[in-house]
């Protein structure tokens, strides 16, 4: 049997007693980037977006102003950002987690080519990151995937992102930083508010 408990209901102490019943459980990928997206707008006092286009609000007097950004989360081994519409926004902030730390990236989708990539068309502009296929029939939302020079920086086997030289994620993505990793059993993820603010900052200032 399946039970499903919505962990925002229950109160810090409810859910430090529910923890200690050590019961096991696991949160998909769509509930964790919810909790994330969730603890960053709540870091800069702005709600939802009236749009399910983009994670963060747009327009004038919101912190972003008029830049659309979208949040996207990943783990080493789930690599690529999916569901990845360049044409619907302009930037994406990327997240990759790990259990000791969480690395944090961010690229313009006039980075990525508008057009997806598939076994009968191999299109890709060129100095841009090849959008790969999802969705049969949709020719503008696809994948990004992260590369070999990236994961071997974030594994620890380099000190630095060496670029690849070849239109990969190395050399046209931007990696912001290192920081705590998520914990989604804390109300605040982890990450204080300055962690957030940096990370957001940069973002819009990139």
């Amino acid at each position: 049997m399946k039970i499903t408990i919505d962990l925002k209901t229950l109160s810090s102490e409810d859910k430090r007693e529910f923890f200690k019943l050590k019961i096991p459980f696991t949160l998909g990928g769509a509930q964790k980037a919810k909790l994330t997206e969730e603890r960053l707008r709540k870091t800069l006092n702005e709600g939802r977006p009236p749009t399910t286009d983009y994670d963060f609000n747009s327009g004038p007097g919101t912190f972003f102003g008029e830049q659309r950004v979208e949040l996207k989360q990943l783990t080493l081994s789930n690599d690529k950002a999916q569901q990845v519409k360049p044409l619907l926004y302009d930037k994406i902030l990327i997240c990759l987690e790990t259990k000791e730390s969480s690395f944090w990236f961010v690229v313009n989708t006039s980075e990525i080519s508008p057009k997806v990539s598939t076994k009968d068309n191999r299109y890709k502009e060129k100095g841009k990151l090849r959008l790969n296929g999802q969705h049969k029939g949709n020719l503008h939302e696809g994948m990004i995937q992260m590369d070999k020079n990236t994961k071997n920086f974030i594994l620890g086997k380099t000190n630095n992102i060496t670029p690849a030289n070849n239109d990969e994620w190395s050399d046209l993505v931007t990696f912001i930083g290192k920081y705590p990793p998520l914990n989604y059993l804390k109300d605040d993820l982890g990450l204080t508010d300055q962690d957030i603010l940096s990370i957001l900052v940069f973002v819009r200032d990139y």
